[in-house]
């Protein structure tokens, strides 16, 4: 859903300002990180898809700790970011067609796997 995807991208860069400074080493999964005196020997990555109204997914990114530190830092922003990306989720799925209620939301995640430098296990 191209309108929804828009929306989630835009969201997610309003909070550029408050996250983590080691964010962008999580958004680019450690790519490039030198773990010495390990050497890194496999990745495994896993993605899902669910299907959510735009309730839950609110509800769920109300709990993110960057929004809420967005939110404190701009308390006079009314609607707030999260409020103005429902709108938006609301209308991408109203541009869908009648009966559509539920989004599909991906979820990614990853392990990195390290060892120590010549244990002689191989490598995947």
């Amino acid at each position: 859903m191209p309108q929804a995807d828009a929306a989630m991208i835009e969201w997610y860069a309003s909070l550029d300002d408050v996250w983590d400074c080691d964010r962008a080493l999580l958004d680019m999964e450690f790519a490039g990180t030198d773990y010495t005196p390990f050497v890194q020997f496999s990745k495994q990555k896993v993605e899902e898809t669910h299907m959510m109204s735009v309730e839950h997914l609110v509800g769920y990114l109300d709990t993110w700790s960057s929004f809420r530190t967005w939110k404190e830092n701009h308390p006079d922003v009314n609607p707030d970011t999260l409020q103005v990306l429902s709108a938006r989720l609301q209308a991408a799925l109203a541009a869908e067609g009648e009966g559509r209620t539920l989004l599909p939301v991906e979820f990614s995640f990853f392990a990195i796997f390290l060892r120590r430098p010549g244990d002689g296990r191989a490598s995947k």
